[in-house]
C-alpha cells in the first residue's frame, strides 16, 4: 500500500519534495495557503519589466540547486556587474564611484526569472494535488495517522506530512495535537526566517542607461534608504531594472515616502535617467502573514537555520519540519530548500507502511 503524505506549504522545497514523492510512487497534498506557488520565490513580470520580489541570486558553491536545474533543463547567467560601482559612505561624504574588481565571484539568475522554477516543478504534478487559497490550521494524531485540518473545515488523513513552513510560521499559525517538544517548540520560536524582514525594490526603465555610462549598476549606501542596488535587467537585455534592498526601518514610512527616498537616491547617483522610471515595485516581506507570523525581529538573521535538532520528527514521528531553514547545507537559501527536500524524501522513504 502507498504511503500517503500531506505537504504543508507550495514553495520551492514543497514542490521538489512533491516530485520526488510522485517519482517515488508516494501519494501526497500540497496545502497552500496562499493563491498563488511558490512561496519566498515571486518575479513580477509584464512585457516592460521582469523584476523578483524574492529569491533571486545563487552561486557556483551551490551545488544542490545547480544540479537539480541542470535535470530540468533549466537555464542560467551572469549577474551583469561589469563597470564603475557607486558608494555613499554617509550623507555627510561626497558619493564615490569605485572600479568593480574584475576578480569578484560570478553569481546567477534563472532565465525567464526564479518563477520559471516554480512553474516548472508544478507543470509536472497533477494539478488535483495542488491545493491554494488554503490555509491549515491544526493537526491531530488519530488512530496512527495525521489528520490535516483546514480553514475548509474539510478535513484530510495522512501517513505522514511534511511541513516546508520557515518553523517560526509553524510555530505561531498551527496548532498541534499532541504538541511539539518542548524543544522543538522553544528552537522553532528562536529560528529566524530568512527574508522576513527584507524589503525588496526595483525599478523599471526605457533603457539600461546606467550601462551606457559604464556602471554596473551596483549601489552601496551606509546613509540613504537604499542599501543595496544591483542591475537587475533580464537574460535578453529587453528588460531593464535596478533592484536591491531597502533598510528595515522603511517598512515605519508610508509608500509614497519610500518610493519617493528612493527616487531621490537615484537622482542623486544617476542624474534626471535614474529619477525618470517607468515602473516602482516594493515587497515588505514582514507584511507577509504566510511568511513572517509571529516572528519577533529581533533574531540574528538565519539564528538557528540548520539547527541539527530539526531532523527529529515530531507528533510520535509522523511529523517532520522541513524547508529552507532546517537545512544544514546554506540554510535559508535556494540551496537550502533543495537539500531540505532531499532529507524529507529520505525520511518519508525510510518510514514504515
Amino acid at each position: 500500500m502507498r504511503k500517503k503524505v500531506g505537504i504543508i506549504g507550495a514553495g520551492l522545497t514543497g514542490l521538489l519534495l512533491a516530485k520526488h514523492l510522485q517519482d517515488h510512487g508516494f501519494e501526497f497534498k500540497i496545502f497552500e495557503a496562499r493563491d498563488r506557488l511558490g512561496g519566498r520565490i515571486l518575479t513580477l513580470e509584464n512585457e516592460e519589466k521582469r523584476v523578483e520580489m524574492g529569491a533571486t541570486w545563487f552561486g557556483m558553491q551551490h551545488v544542490n540547486l545547480r544540479a537539480m536545474l541542470d535535470e530540468l533543463g533549466l537555464a542560467s547567467f551572469n549577474q551583469f556587474q561589469d563597470g564603475k560601482g557607486v558608494f555613499e559612505a554617509s550623507s555627510m561624504s561626497p558619493i564615490r564611484v569605485f572600479d568593480i574588481p574584475s576578480e569578484e565571484q560570478s553569481s546567477y539568475r534563472l532565465n525567464g526569472g526564479s518563477a520559471a522554477l516554480i512553474r516548472h516543478l508544478a507543470s509536472q504534478l497533477p494539478g488535483e494535488c495542488l491545493l491554494t487559497n488554503t490555509v491549515v490550521k491544526q493537526l491531530t494524531l488519530e488512530n496512527g495517522h495525521l489528520v490535516v485540518h483546514t480553514d475548509a473545515n474539510d478535513p484530510s488523513q495522512f501517513d505522514l506530512v511534511v511541513s516546508t513552513l520557515p518553523p517560526n510560521l509553524f510555530l505561531n499559525s498551527i496548532q498541534t495535537t499532541p504538541a511539539l517538544s518542548e524543544e522543538m517548540a522553544a528552537l522553532a520560536d528562536q529560528t529566524h526566517t530568512w527574508m522576513g524582514t527584507s524589503i525588496k525594490f526595483a525599478v523599471t526603465y526605457e533603457r539600461p542607461f546606467w550601462r551606457e555610462q559604464g556602471f554596473a549598476g551596483v549601489c552601496f549606501s551606509n546613509s540613504s534608504i537604499a542599501s543595496e542596488i544591483h542591475d537587475h535587467t533580464d537574460e535578453g537585455a529587453k528588460r531593464y531594472s535596478l533592484k536591491g534592498f531597502l533598510v528595515p526601518g522603511a517598512v515605519k514610512l508610508a509608500a509614497v515616502q519610500r518610493e519617493q527616498m528612493v527616487r531621490d537616491q537615484l537622482h542623486r547617483y544617476f542624474g534626471d535617467e535614474g529619477a525618470s522610471y517607468l515602473h516602482y515595485d516594493e515587497l515588505l516581506w514582514a507584511n507577509e502573514s504566510y511568511t513572517m507570523g509571529g516572528m519577533s525581529n529581533d533574531l540574528v538573521p538565519h539564528l538557528n537555520n540548520g539547527n541539527p535538532a530539526f531532523a527529529q520528527p515530531q507528533m510520535h514521528g509522523k511529523l517532520l519540519l522541513s524547508g529552507s531553514e532546517t537545512s544544514p547545507v546554506y540554510g535559508g537559501y535556494m540551496e537550502g530548500a533543495v537539500y531540505a527536500a532531499k532529507l524529507a524524501l529520505e525520511w518519508a522513504l525510510g518510514q514504515p507502511n
